[in-house]
This record gives structure tokens, C-alpha cells and sequence, in this order.
């Protein structure tokens, strides 16, 4: 047996059972569990593959011998039993997701007869031959049109953001702005939650994803302000191409979702309410300080900030549970202070077996979370359809519903 091919098996092995099992909850063994499992937590069928393809090539040239196929032996078994159970746990994701969009949107008349039109949404066949052949996503869709470093602000290296819509269709939904995680330090715009934002453009949603000014050169309120500024651009823009800018997402992964969340809860001040904020395995405060990330909000949760009255937006929350960056008691302590302070229903989905950063790919997980976040987002719509004509001076005055 070559060292070449040890090294592989050994590799490919560990990070497949650290995407089943991580060492540990926090500190390096958390740190060391979701880089190890990256990957293999969300898509382990391209490790199985490049050693299942590495242990057909050393046969071939005669390698395994003696231990050689002892070794093998044990790395396929341990290997596959891995990803059986990294599969399993991603085929309860839909499961998950519609227990708790059922519990928190089909309340009352209104609410239930909106579950009901958006609920399909949650239904559809998963895309199989992607997930399994095409998992990352590396390229545009032909259909989607991304204009790219568009300047938003002053700051020509930071106030910076990319444009998704459809090429040839007139936009037909809603918009959507992005805000990238890091760490507050770290991250661009261009890397996570792409597979969202391909969709979503498809389907004719407005999508912009936004940089933004970073510690240690900028403080948290200056990067708030730059996601507002984003919002305005967004706004100003939307209703320029025919887009709704009423009708505006916020979203975010990581830090990201700590942004988009902070500026909703601000946002009602400004230019009115956001529709809904969505935030992927987000870090919410100070519960997370101590694995690492920078406790940048003097205040903790955003949702514990002086307001004046609730705010009117209903918002997504989704973490994974075993997410070993950013514990999913960090999401919970977030939503229970979020439902004090909103009077729009929050939507709290734990996918099991989930990692940090499983917005990358086009894995069973999140296409399952897109096709949530699509039936979240029509739900809001149908709910909007079915409000009472507003009275004058209300905000919402001449608001088309979707």
C-alpha cells in the first residue's frame, strides 16, 4: 500500500465521520469538526466517490497487499456507514421544516389558508441529479444575469454589491439582500447562500448580495449603516426596474444574519419595515462569545434592544443542530427575545445534522431550506393579499401584494 493512498483513505475517512460526528460542541474540537466537516456534513458523496475511484485505481496498479486491503476494507465500511448516517439526517430536513412552518404559519383562518397555497412549495421533488452529480455551485445558472461590484456607497472597496434577476423574464416576486457571515472580520459576498440566490433569480426574485466595512476598520453601528445604505440602494433600484421595493427581504448567513436582523429591527424607524428577515446558522450575541467570534454588539441579541413598540415583520430563523461554530442554543436564546419584540410570527427550524456554513451547496439540506424559504416567503405574500385596505396615511397605502 502506498503512502499516497494511506494518506487518502486516512483523509477522506476522517472527514466523513467528522461530518457524521464531531469531537466536540466548542473550542478546537468544534473548530476542528466543522472545517473537517465542511464538506462531507452536507455533500459526502464526493468524498465516498474519490474513495471509492482511489481504491479502485490502487487495485488496479496492485497496490493493496497484505494490511493494504484490511485497510481499505475497514476505510469503505467506516466511510459508508458515515454517510448513511449523514444521509439520513439530511432526509429529515424536510420533515423538520414542515413541522415547524405548519405550527407557526397555519394559525387562524387567514394564516392557515396561506400555509395552504405556500405549503406546496415545501412539496417539490428534490433535484437529484444536481445534488448528486453538480452539488457545488460554481457558475450562474444560463437563465440567471449577475452584475457584479456595483457601488452602493462612498467606500469604493467595501461598498460594493452583486445583482441576480432573471435574463429574459420581467421580475415577478419579491427582493431579496444578502449579507455574507465572517466573522465580522472576515468574508465576501460572492461565497455563501449562492444556491438561494440562483434560485430565487430563476424564479423571478430580485437578489442583491452586499459587502460591507468590517472590524477591526469599522465599528458594528457603521456596519449596520452600510446594510441600510444597501437597503436604500436596493429600494431606490428595485422600484426603478419594476421590482417592489416594498417587498424586501433581509437575509443573512452567520454574522450576516446578526446584521440582517439588527438592521430590521431598525429599519421600521427609516424607510418602513422590511417583509421578513431569514437568517442561516446565525451567531446572535453575546450567548456565542467564547467560541470564538468577536462580541461586537455592546447590546447582545439585536432583539434586546430599546425599541419603541413591536416591530411588524415575521422572520425565519434556521440552525443546524450540531452546528459546532455557533451553538443552536445561541438561535434559541435569540428567537425567545425576537417573538417579544416582533408581532409577525418567527419561524424557528432546526435541521438535524446540520454544520455551520450549509448554505454552500446544492445539498439535500438546503434545497429543502430554499424550497422553505420560498413557501415563507409566499406565505407572507398570501397574508399581505389578504389584509384589510389600508387607511390613509397608512405606510402600506398602494402596496402591490406579489
Amino acid at each position: 500500500m502506498t503512502a499516497g493512498y494511506a494518506l487518502t483513505v486516512v483523509l477522506l475517512t476522517g472527514v466523513l465521520v467528522l461530518g457524521a460526528r464531531p469531537l466536540g460542541r466548542s473550542g478546537w474540537r468544534g473548530r476542528l469538526s466543522w472545517l473537517g466537516g465542511l464538506v462531507t456534513a452536507e455533500v459526502p458523496f464526493l468524498p465516498v466517490a474519490f474513495l471509492v475511484l482511489s481504491t479502485g485505481l490502487a487495485v488496479i496498479e496492485g497496490d493493496l497487499k497484505g494490511a493494504g486491503w484490511w485497510v481499505a476494507g475497514v476505510a469503505l465500511t467506516t466511510a459508508g456507514a458515515a454517510t448513511a448516517v449523514i444521509t439520513a439526517r439530511s432526509l429529515r430536513a424536510r420533515r423538520a421544516v414542515l413541522r415547524t412552518f405548519d405550527a407557526e404559519l397555519g394559525t387562524g383562518p387567514e394564516g392557515q389558508q396561506a400555509w395552504d397555497r405556500a405549503e406546496a412549495r415545501l412539496r417539490q421533488r428534490l433535484r437529484w441529479e444536481r445534488i448528486l452529480l453538480a452539488p457545488l455551485p460554481l457558475t450562474v445558472p444560463p437563465a440567471v444575469k449577475r452584475t457584479t461590484d456595483v457601488s452602493y456607497g462612498p467606500d469604493g472597496r467595501w461598498h460594493r454589491l452583486d445583482v441576480y434577476r432573471h435574463r429574459r423574464r420581467p421580475l415577478a416576486g419579491p427582493v431579496l439582500v444578502h449579507l455574507h457571515g465572517g466573522g465580522f472580520t472576515g468574508g465576501r459576498k460572492s461565497f455563501e447562500a449562492r444556491p438561494l440566490l440562483h434560485r430565487l433569480a430563476r424564479h423571478g426574485w430580485l437578489c442583491v448580495s452586499a459587502d460591507y466595512r468590517r472590524l477591526p476598520l469599522a465599528s458594528f453601528a457603521q456596519m449596520t449603516d452600510d446594510v441600510q445604505r444597501a437597503l436604500a440602494w436596493t429600494r431606490r433600484h428595485a422600484a426603478q426596474i419594476g421590482a417592489d421595493p416594498d417587498l424586501v427581504f433581509l437575509a443573512g448567513s452567520s454574522a450576516g444574519a446578526h446584521l440582517a436582523l439588527s438592521a430590521a429591527l431598525a429599519e421600521f424607524d427609516g424607510d418602513g419595515p422590511v417583509a421578513g428577515v431569514i437568517g442561516l446558522y446565525g451567531y446572535y450575541g453575546a450567548a456565542a462569545i467564547g467560541s470564538g467570534v468577536p462580541p461586537v454588539a455592546a447590546g447582545g441579541y439585536p432583539a434586546t434592544r430599546p425599541i419603541g413598540g413591536q416591530r411588524p415583520f415575521p422572520a425565519l430563523i434556521a440552525h443546524g443542530t450540531q452546528d459546532t461554530f455557533v451553538s443552536p442554543a445561541n438561535a434559541r436564546a435569540a428567537v425567545d427575545r425576537l417573538r417579544r419584540v416582533t408581532a409577525g410570527p418567527v419561524v424557528h427550524v432546526e435541521l438535524p445534522g446540520a454544520q455551520h456554513s450549509f448554505d454552500l451547496f446544492h445539498s439535500i439540506r438546503f434545497e429543502v431550506l430554499v424550497d422553505g424559504i420560498e413557501a415563507f416567503a409566499h406565505w407572507v405574500l398570501a397574508m399581505r393579499a389578504a389584509e384589510a385596505p389600508p387607511v390613509r396615511g397608512d405606510r402600506r397605502r398602494g402596496r402591490r401584494p406579489g
